[in-house]
């Protein structure tokens, strides 16, 4: 599998810019009228200035700016319209920044996941502050959860805490040996359930640090990676090894679902619409699963070839963004 230990973000990721703040384009990423209904599309692709910079997570950022990773490049792009990126190198040199949220002080909170450290950028300026973490640790997926930072520790096979003063308060240990932490969300029960890829389960974590459950998914060795609460209340998660989508409910019910006919499946977002969308690298396409009546899934082109669509989010224009990882584009779906 491509982007695993250090380099493999999971999905939180997206954004776009409000009219009127932080210089945003509102004609691009703000807010629209009415949707009108259209043929579904990628409607653009934005390049980076770095080639071959590598993009995976992206957020909406405090200012009303799109923001995203670069892993290739060890940068964080500012996304402020098509024809407006900004590229602000880490402090730390081959960082491998992995994901990045819009924390609960209104910083950018980033994991560096070769570097080992947590770090934070202000949007007004750019300006980065690095924490340090043990060497090996590996972060991962970093999330906002009860007012603290939770992330992921894929090489120390644990959860970690911290402050917005970038105190780390404690590490919680996996019970599991060598589970490898990748995705974390904090569930609709109030825990904070994550994806371990080595393992193939899913943990649930109460926010005290107890691991209460680490559920097996259905198909052995999936590799279960980008983690997302579904429109039925479930939380559905992407599994590289069978190419399939696992769910699993608040009571540890697990199943899976077929994606076919796309050929792979990388990134989750739920649209307006409670569809799914999703990437298919192999097949260089964006994926729709509609999960009631009747499921169904259909694929639509990218313009760009072999452009790895791996990491998507909605915006607040409900549109579907999407970092193309091999092409250094940030493509844009419409569904509406």
């Amino acid at each position: 599998m491509r982007r695993t230990v250090g380099l493999l973000a999971t999905c939180l990721l997206s954004a776009l810019a409000i009219a009127g703040c932080g210089g945003g384009n509102p004609n691009l990423f703000g807010p629209q009228p009415t949707p009108t209904p259209v043929a579904p599309s990628v409607t653009l692709e934005i390049p980076l200035p770095t080639a071959n910079s590598k993009p995976t997570a992206i957020t909406r950022g405090p200012d009303g700016n799109l923001w995203l990773v670069e892993q290739g490049a060890s940068k964080v792009a500012k996304a402020a319209g098509a024809s407006s990126v900004t590229e602000y190198p880490t402090v730390t040199p081959n960082a491998g920044p992995s994901s990045i949220i819009d924390g609960p002080d209104n910083g950018l909170w980033i994991t560096y996941s070769t570097a080992d450290k947590i770090a934070r950028l202000t949007a007004s300026s750019g300006g980065f502050t690095e924490f340090s973490l043990t060497a090996g640790t590996h972060p991962q997926q970093i999330i906002s959860a009860n007012g603290q930072l939770y992330f992921t520790e894929f090489g120390t096979n644990r959860i970690g805490v911290m402050t917005t003063a970038g105190i780390l308060l404690s590490e919680f240990v996996i019970p599991t040996p060598n589970t490898g932490p990748m995705s974390i969300i904090l569930g609709p029960d109030g825990a904070l359930w994550f994806t371990e890829l080595n393992t193939s389960r899913i943990g649930r974590m109460l926010p005290g640090g107890e691991v209460t459950n680490e559920y097996p998914t259905v198909t052995p060795n999936a590799k279960p990676q980008t983690l997302v609460l579904g429109p039925d209340g479930a939380l559905w998660f992407v599994e590289a090894g069978p190419q399939k989508l696992g769910r699993i409910t608040i009571n540890g019910m697990v199943s899976e679902v077929s994606v076919a006919p796309a050929t792979s499946i990388s990134g989750l977002v739920v649209g307006a619409d409670n569809k799914f969308y999703f990437g298919d690298p192999v097949g260089n396409k964006i994926g729709q699963l509609n999960i009631t009546g009747t499921m169904s899934v259909n694929e639509f082109p990218i313009p760009t070839a072999n452009a790895d669509p791996s990491f998507l989010e909605l915006g607040f224009d409900a549109k579907v963004y999407f970092s193309e990882f091999l092409s250094s584009k940030l493509g844009q779906f419409t569904y509406f």
